[in-house]
This record gives structure tokens, sequence and C-alpha cells, in this order.
């Protein structure tokens, strides 16, 4: 439906867009829940790349996971509060796709990132995640080895 966007298994109807914007909340499992299934990919995918660290000690993974569990819910939340965004652009501002009235560069940000983050982005972000920790574990761990003189 023109009207309708549905998040990570939620959906969300917008009924009137003018003059005032109203729209009905269904959700898909249990009212007030957030479909689970991209956080869990995500999170398996966190985890399964995380158990493949050579050499990391059992503190240093769970540090990791403490980090790890905020950031990925909510990079949970703003994924879903973008697509919700850019659909209500579309019903709201048909008129930023027509780019001779002038730039609307909200819209086109938001356009933008939805597009890359629904081409690929949403699984690179656990990736990124996994190698950014790598990264500083590897630096710190470097500047703690004793160094041979």
């Amino acid at each position: 439906m023109w009207n309708q966007v549905t998040p990570h298994g939620q959906t969300l109807e917008f009924t009137s867009v003018a003059p005032t914007l109203r729209w009905h909340w269904t959700p898909a499992d249990v009212a007030g829940s957030l479909a689970p299934a991209l956080l869990t990919w995500n999170t398996v995918l966190y985890l399964t790349v995380w158990s493949f660290v050579p050499s990391l000690p059992r503190s240093d993974r769970l540090r990791w996971l403490c980090v790890a569990t905020p950031t990925l819910a909510l990079w949970h939340v703003a994924d879903l509060l973008l697509t919700v965004e850019s659909r209500l652009l579309t019903l709201t501002r048909p008129e930023g796709y027509d780019l001779s009235a002038g730039f609307d560069l909200w819209f086109l940000w938001v356009k933008f990132a939805n597009n890359l983050n629904v081409l690929g982005l949403r699984q690179v972000v656990p990736l990124l995640l996994i190698a950014a920790q790598w990264l500083h574990w590897r630096r710190v761990r470097n500047e703690d080895a004793p160094t041979a003189v």
C-alpha cells in the first residue's frame, strides 16, 4: 500500500497526511515490542565473527560483548527510525524528488542513507563493530607488550 511501511515486521500505516499527520502502529507479534529478526541476525553475525577472533582473553571477550550489546540495539532502533522517516518524507514531501524545485537536503540525506542501509549497511555494521574492537584491542595489546632492548 502507498501509505504503509513495515520496518522489521511492524506495520506503520499513515491514515492521513494533510492537513495533519495521523498514523496507526500495529505490532507484528506483541503490542509494544520490536521485531527481533534483524537484531537477532546482526547479533548472530557479530557472535560468529567474534568467536573466530584468535587469542582473545575471556575478560576481553566479555568487554567486547558489553559494548556490542547496546551498540547493536541502538543500531536496530536507528535503522527502524530511518525507515519510518524515509517513508514519512515520501508521503508528506513528494516534491522532494523534483530537484528542479530546489534541493531539500534533509530529504536527500534521509533517502540516500536509507537506500545505502537497505543495500547492505545493515549487515556491515556488526562487522565494522568487531573490526573497530579488534583494532583497538590490538593497539592496546601492542602498547602493553614489553619491548626488547
